[in-house]
């Protein structure tokens, strides 16, 4: 025994800690059995009251234990593995974990299942009593391998929502405070975000129309959508692991590097795409509330494509600043030369503008494929646009939105980054500028000169916002004259915004910027090795 702990600290430490933490195998087990006596006790003396109706209070029991089974999994298990993190990190014990001989794959896979050793023991304990109860309510084949599926359904969701429940805390600071106003925004909420969100609806592969207690109760077999779902899950859980590994070796790296951050797009592009063209075969069972207009969840999952577009860019901007900074030291040992902040600026808005006409094309699609959903939709559920091939130009222009406004992004954070400045709001506020300025004086110009007698208040210069842009694309508005808002010119403005910004960040290190790059590179270092001390 004493053999396998020194083998187990050896290789994963932080899991023995965090094992050691949660009372060890004494407390774990007292709590479990206490806990499976418990239940057990229950369904013993509901069983004895009425004797008559055991297959029914088994089959009841059987559905309570999976509810259970949802609790101790997914509540109780991302609660402890949060926790566990953001202690770790609060009291700089990660620091102390950082200097020890363990890997960063090694370390997450710590995090995963060394505070969920507790309610591991207790996820076994209700499959065990389920079985028991199983064997009570229905013949012993087909309902126990209902039992097993549900539960492996389950499993692999639990574990995926671990992984990112790791991995935010590394990566955001205020982690903590986003998903209180995410849970909370979901209990509030919980009708319409799915709805607006039909791409964050696939990966809820446990409550989707084919719930797992639809599948205990009724022995369906897996479905399609079901799998899209699990392989989903298991892409977004491979990208946390790697981004989570790479921030627990070093605070200072980017999670993501420029490739992966590309793939982080691929990701987001193909499961929201998946989920706007098929949401009425993967909404979550049980949300009845109506459907809003496609235009509406298209033009959502466009702006949530430009936020996530901004992760490799940004981490292109990063390095290629470092890159510099490093060659202004004279480092005899630079980092090699990153990839051309550029060519990451139009891979990343090549993927990105891809989800509209992939999204709107398999939209029309389900016609052929599902004639039955495309039957019950409403026309306000159907692209406004005609069905593909689209227009060689409306792609065309769908890209260059993307690509304006990405290149806007990489010379600005080029921009702070050679300053040294840190701040995570300017950017954020820098976003909010870009799409909403436009807007704002479009409705004031236009809407002065009209006197504000008409709702007619937008015109070409409300183009200038990307977001905007993709709705004259996508989603087509016709002006006071009944013809359509030409998008060439907001185009064009967010075009001439990147170069402006561009030649600003290279007459910058013509002008000698390399000398204060260098004076910034200096304080940062010295303030890190003020850190380390």
């Amino acid at each position: 025994m004493g053999s396998k702990a020194t083998v187990m600290q050896v290789i994963n430490a932080i899991g023995w800690a965090h094992y050691q933490l949660r009372g060890g195998w004494k407390n774990i087990l007292a709590t479990t059995v206490g806990y499976a006596v418990l239940i057990g006790l229950l369904i013993f003396g509901s069983v004895y009251l009425d004797p008559s109706s055991a297959p029914s209070i088994y089959a009841g029991w059987t559905m309570a234990l999976l509810a259970l089974q949802v609790g101790a999994l997914v509540l109780y298990g991302c609660w402890s593995v949060s926790s566990a993190v953001k202690k770790d990190i609060s009291t700089k014990m990660i620091e102390s974990h950082r200097l020890m001989p363990v890997s960063g794959t090694d370390a997450i896979a710590g995090y995963l299942f060394g505070p969920t050793s507790q309610v591991l023991t207790i996820a076994l304990a209700n499959f065990l009593i389920g079985c028991a109860t199983l064997q009570g309510a229905t013949p012993l084949g087909s309902g126990l391998v209902n039992w097993f599926k549900v539960n492996a359904i389950l499993g692999i969701f639990a574990v995926s929502a671990w992984t990112v429940m790791v991995f935010l805390p590394l990566v955001f600071p205020m982690a903590t405070s986003l998903l209180a106003g995410a849970v909370f925004i979901l209990i509030m909420g919980y009708q319409m975000v799915p709805a607006l969100l039909p791409g964050a609806s696939l990966l809820v592969g446990p409550a989707l129309q084919e719930s797992i207690f639809g599948m205990l109760a009724l022995g369906r077999p897996i479905s399609p959508e079901l799998m899209v779902s699990i392989v989903a899950q298991l892409v977004v859980a491979a990208l946390c692991y790697i981004g989570a590994q790479r921030k627990y070796r070093r605070d200072d790296v980017p999670a993501w590097g420029p490739l992966l951050g590309l793939a982080v797009v691929g990701t987001y592009v193909l499961i929201s795409m998946r989920g706007l063209s098929t949401w009425e075969v993967f909404r979550p069972r049980g949300w009845w509330w109506e459907t809003p207009p496609f235009a509406v969840q298209l033009t959502l999952a466009a702006m949530g494509g430009l936020i996530v577009a901004i992760i490799p860019v940004s981490v292109a901007a990063r390095q290629e600043v470092t890159w510099r900074r490093r060659r202004a030291l004279h480092d005899p040992a630079p980092n090699p030369r990153p990839l051309p902040g550029m060519l990451i600026v139009a891979l990343a808005a090549a993927i990105a503008a891809s989800l509209l006409p992939l999204a709107v094309g398999e939209r029309w699609s389900l016609r052929t494929w599902h004639p039955q959903v495309f039957a019950s939709l409403r026309r306000d559920q159907l692209p406004s646009i005609a069905a593909p091939p689209f227009p060689p130009g409306l792609v065309a222009r769908t890209f260059l939105v993307y690509f304006a406004f990405l290149t806007v992004m990489s010379f600005f954070l080029r921009l702070l980054f050679a300053r040294g400045i840190r701040s995570r709001w300017l950017p954020v506020m820098f976003v909010a500028l870009l799409g909403l300025a436009p807007l704002l004086v479009d409705v004031t110009v236009n809407g002065a000169m009209k006197r504000f007698e008409t709702d007619d208040v937008f015109s070409a210069i409300s183009g200038a916002s990307p977001i905007v842009a993709l709705v004259y694309l996508w989603s087509p508005v016709k002006g006071a004259d009944g013809a359509l808002i030409s998008t060439m010119p907001g185009i064009a403005a967010q075009l001439v915004l990147g170069a402006v910004l561009g030649l600003i960040y290279y007459a910058s290190l013509r002008r000698g910027a390399g000398t204060g790059m260098a004076a910034g590179g200096r304080t940062m270092e010295a303030q890190r090795n003020r850190d380390g001390e």
